[in-house]
């Protein structure tokens, strides 16, 4: 059989409009990407987003925060 590695993109490219279980907050993308991994994932793949508006934002304090709690 071969090996595969599954990666999780869990913030994606959608707004809460269109999907309510996008991840906005530092706290709730870190929790999916424990969760992802948890459940097999091998790479997770994120972006930070203004917890407020779920625009990407390029700060490192908001990477800081998801890496402090994973």
């Amino acid at each position: 059989m071969a090996k595969i590695m599954i990666e999780s993109a869990i913030t994606g490219n959608a707004y809460k409009d269109s999907n309510p279980n996008i991840a906005y907050s530092p706290e709730d993308i870190a929790n999916d990407a424990i969760a992802t991994g948890k459940a097999g994932a091998a790479l997770i793949h994120f972006h930070v987003r203004d917890p407020d508006t779920g625009k990407w934002v390029h700060g490192i304090d908001y990477y800081s925060e998801v890496f402090k709690t994973t």
